[in-house]
C-alpha cells in the first residue's frame, strides 16, 4: 500500500514538474517570437532605408 502511495506521489510531482516546464517553454517561445519580430522589423527598416538612399 505504501508503494502505491509513493508511486502516486511521484506521478503527481512529475505532472507538476511537466506543467512547470511547459509553462517555461511557452514563455520562451513567446520571447523568441517577439524577438524575431523585432529583428525582422529591424531588417525591414534597414532594407527600406537602403532602398530610399539608392
Amino acid at each position: 500500500c505504501d508503494i502505491a502511495l509513493d508511486v502516486t506521489a511521484a506521478a503527481d510531482i512529475g505532472m507538476f514538474e511537466l506543467d512547470r516546464y511547459k509553462e517555461l517553454f511557452e514563455i520562451g517561445k513567446e520571447a523568441v517570437s517577439a524577438h524575431s519580430k523585432e529583428f525582422i522589423a529591424l531588417l525591414n527598416g534597414n532594407w527600406n532605408s537602403k532602398k530610399v538612399l539608392s
